[in-house]
């Protein structure tokens, strides 16, 4: 399963929140949120079995947060063990 891991930091919750509702929009059910202990502003977001494009993705991300802000979007394949 290809799982697509964006990285971002977002200063304010109303950014946060838009972005959130537009990644729930395009992909659904399959999104899982997870917020740093350390720094709140830092927070990443799994989409599982991702079959998008990452650039578009990115510029969908900074249309929100602002050209210059840092994002960063890593697609992995996930392998779950068998039992």
């Amino acid at each position: 399963m290809k799982v697509a891991r964006v990285y971002f930091t977002a200063y304010s919750d109303e950014e946060y929140d838009k972005i959130l509702e537009m990644l729930r929009e395009k992909f659904k059910d399959k999104i899982i949120v997870h917020k740093s202990v350390v720094l709140r502003e830092f927070r990443y977001i799994e989409i599982l079995n991702f079959n998008g494009d990452s650039e578009e993705l990115e510029e969908m991300i900074k249309n929100i947060l602002g050209r210059n802000e840092y994002v960063k979007i890593d697609i992995v394949e996930v392998v779950k063990p068998k039992r």
